[in-house]
């Protein structure tokens, strides 16, 4: 399953749905830098690690928020 800690970062929340026979999911992470290219590059990586560890997940969209700002706004608990 997802390590957040392999890669450098906490996991705020997860929130899977059945959608028919099939699971989708959004994960937020929280991550140790600003610069958006490392970000995204660990949010993809999460991505990938997440839909080969869970059966039956077709579909995972990770969003990154630097630690300093993942308080605020929409990625509240």
């Amino acid at each position: 399953m997802l390590s957040p800690h392999s890669l450098g970062q906490s996991v705020r929340r997860v929130r899977m749905r059945w959608i028919g026979h099939e699971l989708h999911a959004g994960v937020d992470l929280v991550v140790d830098t600003f610069d958006g290219a490392e970000a995204h590059r660990l949010a993809h990586n999460a991505e990938h690690e997440v839909t080969h560890a869970v059966p039956r997940l077709r579909k995972a969209v990770v969003h990154a928020y630097p630690a300093e700002f993942a308080g605020h706004g929409h990625a509240g608990p």
